[in-house]
């Protein structure tokens, strides 16, 4: 996704203003849960979610959540949890819980907080060979970002390199 100096009102935005804060990430189309589609939209969710501000925790997390619902079914180690008892989260303000219910129980996870306030979080999926790391204003956001890399960087399933453009090697050792 790409950002242009115009805001949604038609208006030009000043230079060097930052519109990945102003724009929402646009929803997913569940019509074509490519694998490939999906992990763009993903990558623009961590980016999204490291670069928003504490204000914007519900709505990223919202996001997320309907963005997972919406996962190609190959994958796996993914919780979405129940759309009422995850706004009732979101009610409460009980951020960092609401992110990780969006971890299964076989993830992996680590928090860390800087002097500076920043919070780091890193992910393993299951399987996963390497953790993913992300960083943002709190702890949801940085959970909720590392999330996002994490799924992003997990392998395409055999079943849907069928559908995706030609690769050029597949690793066979």
């Amino acid at each position: 996704m790409r950002f242009s100096l115009i805001d949604s009102a038609g208006a030009s935005a000043k230079p060097g203003a930052n519109l990945a804060k102003a724009n929402p990430v646009p929803p997913f189309d569940p019509q074509a849960p490519r694998m490939s589609d999906w992990s763009a939209r993903l990558a623009d969710m961590a980016l999204a979610c490291a670069d928003a501000f504490p204000c914007e925790q519900a709505r990223r997390l919202r996001e997320l959540r309907e963005l997972l619902a919406s996962a190609p079914s190959l994958l796996s180690s993914i919780t979405v949890p129940d759309r009422a008892t995850y706004a009732a989260l979101l009610r409460a303000e009980a951020w960092e819980s609401a992110a990780l219910s969006l971890l299964g129980d076989d993830c992996g996870y680590m928090l860390s907080r800087g002097t500076g306030g920043r919070v780091m979080a890193s992910i393993v999926l299951p399987g996963a060979d390497e953790e993913s790391t992300a960083s943002a204003d709190t702890a949801a956001l940085a959970i909720a970002a590392a999330l996002a890399t994490a799924l992003r960087d997990t392998p395409m399933r055999v079943a849907d390199r069928a559908q995706s453009a030609p690769f050029a090697a597949m690793r066979l050792n």
